[in-house]
C-alpha cells in the first residue's frame, strides 16, 4: 500500500503542472504526425503547493515514458504501446495500470499546435528561446492563464509557460529527437503486479 501512496504527487506533477492527458490511443503516431512531430522531449519543472516538481516525458510512436526525478522514490511510467505501468527500478517491480491498455499521452495541450486560432488567446510580442526567436500567445482557461512561444521558424511551439491557484510551471519542448526503444520498454526480470490486487474496498 504505501507504493500506491507514491501515486499521489504523480498525480499532481503530471495533472497540474504537466498537462499530460491518457485517452484511447488507436491514432497516436497519426496524431503526432499531424502535430509535426516523429519524436517529443517535454521537460516540466515548477512549484505544486509549495513543492518544487520536475516531469520528463518521452514520446515516440503511441510508446511513451514519464519520470519524476523530483520524487523521494524512483517511479517511471512507462507505455510500451500495448500497456501501461508503473515501473518502481529501485525495487525491480512494475504495476500494471488497470484500464491503460492502449494509451494517448499529450505531453503538449493539442490547441498549442495551432495556437494563433484559439478563441480569446491574444499575442504578446517576441521572445527568443534558447537563441530562436519566437512569437508569445497567452491566454486563459478558467482559472488556470497559459503562455505559450512558438518558433517563427517552424510554428512550432518551443515553450510554454502554466499559472493555476496550485502552482506554476514551464515547459521545455524538443522534437524529432532520436530516442531509444529501450526508454519504452521494461527492463528483463521485472516482476509485474497487478495493481486491483493491492487495492481493498473502502468499508
Amino acid at each position: 500500500m504505501r507504493y500506491l501512496l507514491k501515486m499521489i504527487p504523480i498525480a499532481l506533477i503530471t495533472v497540474i503542472l504537466s498537462p499530460v492527458l491518457v485517452n484511447d490511443a488507436s491514432a497516436q503516431s497519426g496524431a503526432n504526425a499531424a502535430a509535426g512531430y516523429s519524436t517529443l522531449r517535454v521537460d516540466s519543472s515548477g512549484t505544486v503547493i509549495g513543492v518544487n516538481t520536475r516531469t520528463l516525458i518521452f514520446i515516440k510512436g503511441n510508446k511513451f515514458r514519464i519520470e519524476n526525478p523530483s520524487l523521494r522514490e524512483k517511479v517511471i511510467t512507462i507505455g510500451d504501446g500495448k500497456k501501461s505501468y508503473l515501473y518502481y527500478p529501485d525495487n525491480n517491480f512494475a504495476y500494471i495500470l488497470p484500464g491503460y491498455q492502449k494509451t494517448e499521452v499529450n505531453a503538449v495541450p493539442p490547441e498549442f499546435f495551432h495556437i494563433k486560432n484559439v478563441a480569446g488567446a491574444k499575442y504578446a510580442g517576441q521572445q527568443a528561446v534558447d537563441g530562436k526567436l519566437c512569437d508569445v500567445y497567452e491566454y486563459s482557461q478558467q482559472e488556470t492563464r497559459y503562455k505559450v512561444y512558438i518558433d517563427k521558424g517552424n510554428d512550432f511551439p518551443l515553450q510554454f509557460e502554466i499559472f493555476t491557484q496550485n502552482g506554476s510551471a514551464i515547459s521545455k519542448i524538443q522534437k524529432d529527437i532520436p530516442l531509444d526503444d529501450s526508454l519504452f520498454i521494461l527492463p528483463k526480470g521485472t516482476e509485474i503486479r497487478n495493481m486491483t490486487r493491492q487495492i481493498q474496498p473502502i468499508k
